[in-house]
């Protein structure tokens, strides 16, 4: 049943429904709208809402929406578009004006129309249910105006008839056009306020099918569930694609639950099974016992299922357990350090199901905590027969004692229980990186042992910015109170940091420290690598240059001296080859340039004579090696 009231501001209606079937006979609001609703019809065959909005006092707009109070919109489209039957142009008018009366014509099933009174016409006209084609029924230029405008109106098979309260006479005329102007009727009837067409052909029914709920597959949803309920979420009936929009009558559902441990079972028979009825889909099952498993079933019914005397059809079973009543604590509540800074809190489930866990550590009297979500319960869990839930302290102070304990708490009743405290000290820091010895090409450094920690691995790594990536150290020699480490083909005059990288036990993650670059040394400068080999140059006429490429590395010092030595072929030209390469080898060398500059300049040189030059670079840590000789 739907019907449109006054809203309680004083303007505005709102639209309500009561559904029949239930026993409650509940009142539920399906639409609000800002002006007065005047008329109300349901399409129950694509379920479907039509009413009247008067905007002024005669002067209305026809609307839509469905039956659940969506898709509301105005009757007609707000632009011209093509007959989904016919593909002809619509020729219906856009957002007309309409009077108060409309009235629904189903005795065509194929074809249903919506009839509406023109505002200013007084014409009764039929749309189809798209409001896109239009037929004029009664026209006042040809019909004389009698009950024109009306304020109710009605159709069967072969008439229509309307009337107005104000003058106590229902009027009748043909459908066809045609004959308009011979069969318009009338008979006296006082105090009419409303009319209507009954029989049972005037209301054609869909197929039987589709006035029947269609059992789904899905089964029924948890909510909720406490210790002595279950709150299930039930499906929507299904609807075979042929049945369109049909409405269907109100759904009875019929939940049947039992107990999975009771003997005999209602898994083995539904007379076994207590049930709930209920036109709600939203069903509370109570006076059920905790932490128990139940089975849950499920069938549809309404009035046409029973007319037809269908066999009852059950969905698949579906097992919820009940909350306990009481918050058990945390059990076996342990704790393992893993590091200076990390300690890892281990305990046994709460045997309550749907529990989120909060962890607690105290130190000098200030508490922190941290707070752990549901979804994140599985990635703690631990392997092997024995479940048990961890979480890692982080950020800790190296070698304090820490009081802990766990707190479980019900996201369905806020019950809170708190585990035993149990007290742990995290790890001390390890001890300092020492300098043992360095040179230009090598590091020679120490760390001293734990004394009283065990641990599992303890490796050294070095940076250096021109690497810019941890590399590890050998390992050259291990006593009982210090491991050496030897890093050798160093650049010289470079910085090195180091630091370690230690893993406590089998459960832990590298600790790494210090997590600065505290323990940074250097190696020694060192003599300038060699420079490049002499290359002899023409400038101009008999002036020649000899230049070289200064060091790839200084190593830790500038370079202010070249030594440039260079000797002569003269006297062994003519020689053969085989013994050219003799006879040069044994040429003394002589000093050519002694200066700062990666070059020099030399003039009258023999054109009868050919020279080889080599040369060495110095800083204040020496001469470096000779270049490799030029060529002749």
């Amino acid at each position: 049943l739907y019907w449109a009231e006054r809203s309680h501001t004083g303007y505005g209606s709102v639209l309500h429904s009561l559904d029949l079937n239930t026993e409650r006979h509940t009142q539920r609001t399906v639409l609000a709208r800002p002006v007065p609703i005047v008329k109300l019809q349901v399409h129950p065959l694509n379920s479907m809402l039509y009413w009247v909005e008067e905007r002024l006092h005669g002067i209305g707009s026809l609307m839509k929406g469905q039956t659940d109070g969506s898709g509301i919109r105005p009757f007609f489209p707000t632009s011209l578009t093509i007959s989904r039957w016919t593909r002809n142009a619509c020729n219906c008018p856009q957002d007309p004006d309409v009077g108060a009366a409309i009235a629904i014509d189903q005795s065509t099933p194929a074809g249903p129309q919506l009839l509406y009174v023109d505002a200013w016409t007084h014409h009764i006209v039929a749309a189809d249910m798209d409001g896109c084609s239009c037929t004029m029924l009664v026209d006042t230029s040809t019909v004389p105006a009698s009950g024109l405008p009306p304020t109710s109106m009605t159709v069967d098979h072969r008439l229509v008839y309307w009337s107005n309260a104000t003058e106590g006479r229902i009027y009748s005329l043909t459908k066809d056009p045609s004959l308009v102007s011979n069969e318009l009727t009338a008979i006296n009837a006082t105090g009419v306020r409303n009319i209507a067409a009954l029989g049972s052909h005037l209301q054609p029914y869909p197929d039987a099918h589709c006035l029947t709920p269609k059992l789904t597959p899905e089964p029924a949803q948890l909510v909720n569930r406490t210790d002595h309920s279950i709150t299930l979420q039930l499906p929507e009936p299904e609807r075979d694609r042929d049945c369109g929009n049909v409405s269907v009558a109100t759904v009875q559902f019929t939940v049947y639950y039992g107990s999975v441990s009771a003997s005999p079972s209602c898994l083995e028979d539904l007379s076994y099974c207590s049930k709930v009825e209920s036109f709600d889909q939203l069903v509370k099952v109570e006076g059920l016992q905790e932490l128990t498993d139940y089975t849950f079933f499920l069938t549809f019914s309404n009035h046409y299922s029973e007319l037809r005397g269908e066999d009852e059809v059950v969905s698949q079973p579906v097992t919820y357990r009940t909350f306990a009543a009481e918050l058990s604590p945390p059990q076996n509540v342990s704790v393992v350090p893993l590091s200076p800074t990390v300690l890892r809190l281990m305990w046994s489930p709460s045997t309550t199901e749907f529990v989120s866990y909060q962890v607690f550590w105290r130190r000098e009297g200030i508490v922190e905590w941290k707070n752990l979500q549901n979804e994140d319960l599985e990635k703690l869990r631990a392997g092997g027969e024995k479940l048990l839930l961890w979480a890692d302290m982080t950020d800790l102070s190296p070698g304090q004692e820490y009081v802990l304990w766990v707190r479980a708490k019900t996201d369905y009743n806020d019950q809170v229980s708190d585990s035993v405290e149990i007290t742990a000290t995290t790890y001390p820091d390890p001890q300092p990186i020492s300098l043992v010895s360095a040179t230009a090409n090598t590091l020679n450094v120490s760390w001293a042992k734990f004394k009283n920690q065990s641990y599992v691995l303890a490796e050294m790594e070095s940076f250096t910015m021109r690497s810019q990536n941890w590399i590890p150290v050998p390992l050259v020699f291990s006593s009982d109170t210090f491991d050496f480490f030897m890093m050798e083909h160093l650049i010289p005059k470079t910085q090195y940091s180091f630091r370690m990288k230690i893993v406590f036990t089998s459960l832990s993650l590298p600790y790494i420290w210090p997590s600065d670059y505290r323990f940074t040394f250097e190696t020694l400068g060192d003599r300038p690598t060699r420079p490049g080999i002499p290359v002899l140059h023409q400038l101009r006429g008999n002036i020649n240059q000899v230049v070289w490429d200064e060091p790839v590395r200084e190593n830790g010092a500038k370079v202010n001296l070249y030594w440039l030595e260079g000797r002569t072929d003269e006297g062994v030209r003519e020689k053969r080859e085989a013994n050219l390469s003799s006879a040069v080898d044994h040429l003394d060398w002589a000093l050519y340039y002694n200066g700062s500059k990666p070059f020099w300049i030399m003039a009258e040189l023999s054109s009868y004579t050919r020279y080889q030059f080599r040369v060495r670079a110095r800083n204040v840590y020496g001469w470096s090696e000779f270049s490799e000789p030029s060529e002749w």
